[in-house]
């Protein structure tokens, strides 16, 4: 099933607008029209599972099982990051120039470089953070 859905408006500067999902068994899908129709996102490099995506400052940004980081940008295509092995990502969001990425044992890691390297922002909770929101 889906596990993550994001929004990015006028993608790459092109007055387009997408809707990325990601899931299970290395789903990526996205619409182009408004979530009408759907097509298979862009390859199945992933793990077996992406658990949340997020899109800020012309990327996407993608995060999964086993610490992976995906980015995307329409004009580059995917693009495999670093990744923390020892732990999952489960949600991410972007706000204020910041990707924030949140998943088991209580794992909190930010980006201010579109995904590119991480900080460990962990605090000191055993709990699996399973979502995460900018308002």
């Amino acid at each position: 099933g889906l596990t993550g859905i994001t929004f990015g408006e006028n993608i790459s500067g092109s007055n387009s607008d997408l809707f990325m999902a990601v899931g299970n068994y290395r789903t990526v899908i996205e619409s182009w029209d408004n979530g009408s129709s759907w097509s298979q996102g862009i390859g199945s490099t992933y793990p077996p599972t992406i658990y949340g995506v997020a899109h800020g400052n012309g990327q996407f940004v993608m995060v999964g099982q086993d610490g992976s980081v995906y980015t995307r940008s329409r004009l580059q295509g995917v693009t495999e990051m670093s990744s923390v092995p020892t732990f999952t990502f489960r949600d991410i969001t972007y706000g204020k120039d910041l990707f924030m990425a949140v998943g088991q044992n209580g794992i909190v890691f930010t980006s201010s470089d579109n995904g590119t390297s991480w900080d460990n922002k962990t605090p000191e909770q055993p709990y699996t953070y399973f979502g995460v929101t900018y308002k």
